[in-house]
């Protein structure tokens, strides 16, 4: 009898301990998710459209070593900004230096 009763309160007091230490557990989970209970603005993220197009621009340079292969642009226009790599497509002599004409597509994104 004395076995059972042993084992019952080992028993009992495994389960407690157990619950004691799940229970807590399960709360804190409950009060992160509840972004109401904790002061938490809930907000709706709409996906963002990328959009592109061509640009071309000519650029003057006094030496023609100077000019890139590639040339980063951004501009700004209709409040959005354009971004992208415009790539040399053509030089040609301009007075004392050099004319160069890059060429390629823009992005932007909106929403």
């Amino acid at each position: 009898m004395s076995t059972i009763k042993n084992f019952s309160l080992k028993f009992g007091l495994i389960m407690f301990f157990l619950a004691m230490l799940i229970l807590p557990q399960q709360a804190l989970a409950t009060e992160l998710t509840n972004p109401i209970q904790n002061n938490i603005e809930a907000s709706i993220i709409e996906p963002n459209i990328v959009v592109s197009k061509q640009k071309t621009i000519t650029k003057y340079y006094s030496d023609y070593s100077s000019i890139p292969e590639v040339y980063p642009y951004s501009e700004y226009i209709d409040g959005m900004w354009w971004t992208g790599y415009l790539y040399l497509q053509s030089t040609q002599r301009s007075g004392s230096g050099w004319l160069a004409t890059f060429s390629g597509i823009l992005c932007s994104s909106t929403y």
